[in-house]
């Protein structure tokens, strides 16, 4: 069970400031204690890819190995990207994946396969599989093909954001929607790709924007949903089923929302951007 330690406010501060309560901090590009914005030092460099979008670009998502990044727009293609030798990133694929904006994607853990998941405000979410082969020219070099295996589609209204559960968990996937549900689906078997089953649709809001799940191993599944609320979901072993376990306080829609890696601390940090131009971050204590 998670708490937030007791505030004297209880409203959380606005750009800049910190709630010493332990509620929330709100900042900007100051640190938490108001001092000075870090510094980077050291060199840097920076490559600017001509993405070959012709629209506006929802999301960019990197493999677990930092190799292959994919990004999604508006004008309903998906592009993939590798890592070269020389450090360039080289235009490795390319499709179009809904019939309409592509609002999000990400990438399974390797240790399920190359699968790619896709969402779009065509209601539908996608999961892409890179099946490979030796091409037969001159040059025998390795090609790719990405195919749809399975495709989602319980959702009333466009689908904004999807994260796979953490690779402890099993191949899990939440999708997230403007028609206010969470749902998650699981590949029961993984050798059987084209088979995944709702296993759950979580309490509605009024629409979801974001999702991030708790990637703590000594957690159950948690998750935490943004949108026109702040909830944080847990599936409750004895019962079978998700529940609401709590709702963080937030005056405006919710943006975005991201669970810090769990690394051993006995709380946790969950950090929301809302429409009302703040950021806020949450600490997050445990019951015991």
């Amino acid at each position: 069970m998670f708490s937030i330690p007791p505030a004297s406010g209880a409203t959380p501060p606005a750009f800049g400031g910190t709630s010493r309560g332990g509620e929330a901090t709100s900042t900007t590009g100051n640190n938490a204690n108001g001092g000075s914005p870090m510094v980077l030092t050291g060199e840097s460099s920076t490559q600017v890819i001509d993405s070959m979008h012709s629209d506006y670009i929802f999301k960019v998502a990197f493999d677990t190995y930092g190799r292959r990044m994919a990004t999604c727009s508006a004008d309903r293609f998906v592009r993939l990207w590798d890592l070269q030798d020389t450090g360039e990133w080289a235009l490795v694929g390319q499709w179009q994946a809904h019939r309409g904006a592509v609002t999000s994607l990400a990438f399974a853990h390797p240790e399920f396969g190359h699968l790619l998941a896709t969402c779009g405000s065509d209601h539908d979410a996608i999961i892409w599989e890179e099946r490979t082969s030796h091409g037969a020219g001159p040059t025998n070099s390795l090609s790719s093909r990405w195919t749809a295996c399975a495709s989602l589609t319980d959702a009333r209204r466009a689908v904004t954001c999807l994260e796979f559960a953490p690779r402890h968990w099993g191949l899990k996937l939440a999708v997230g929607s403007a028609d206010g549900s969470v749902r998650i689906y699981e590949a029961v078997d993984i050798m059987n790709l084209a088979q995944w089953p709702l296993a759950a649709t979580l309490p509605s809001q009024n629409h979801i924007s974001s999702l991030s799940w708790c990637t703590g191993r000594f957690e159950p599944l948690t998750l935490v949903a943004g949108g026109s609320h702040l909830v944080i979901y847990r599936y409750i072993e004895s019962a079978r089923a998700w529940k609401s376990l709590m709702e963080l306080p937030t005056s405006s829609d919710v943006l975005d929302v991201a669970w810090a890696p769990n690394v051993g601390r006995r709380f946790h940090y969950i950090a929301a951007t809302s429409d009302d131009g703040q950021l806020r971050v949450y600490k997050l204590s445990r019951k015991i």
